[in-house]
């Protein structure tokens, strides 16, 4: 017997067990959003990304918090919560007119998300951003 042939249930177990690790990854930027805004505005879009391989990723609040102000991110255009499938992303976002002044740039970091086990997960500012793109979350039911 190999070493190989040994260690195949141990490696088997330990790889189906990180199949089932949930990685979520959250990350906000500014940007301009139009459609279905009318007319567009600046905002924080907030992208929510499922890094496991198997495993759906359920999002169920969506945080703005900075200093004593905290407020749910509300959007009617994007439903909560979300289911998102492996590997897939979902986004949504907080228009700047709901926020002060001094929390309308340099904010990338202060959003949180919410999944459904309760586990939080706290933005981080988004790099590589392009100069254009469409948000393209599922459709309501």
């Amino acid at each position: 017997m190999n070493v190989l042939d040994a260690t195949a249930p141990i490696l088997g177990w330990l790889w189906k067990l990180l199949g089932l690790m949930q990685s979520v990854d959250v990350t906000a930027h500014v940007a301009t959003v139009g459609e279905p805004v009318n007319p567009p505005q600046r905002a924080y879009v907030v992208t929510v990304t499922n890094r496991s391989p198997s495993r759906n990723t359920v999002v169920t609040h969506v945080l703005f918090m900075a200093g004593d102000t905290e407020i749910s991110v509300i959007n009617p255009d994007v439903q909560l919560p979300a289911t998102i499938p492996p590997e897939g992303v979902w986004y949504t976002w907080l228009g700047h007119k709901a926020l002060l002044p001094e929390f309308q740039s340099g904010h990338e970091e202060d959003f949180f998300v919410r999944l459904s086990n309760e586990r939080r997960v706290r933005s981080r500012k988004a790099t590589d951003i392009p100069v254009a793109g469409i948000m393209a979350n599922p459709p309501r039911q």
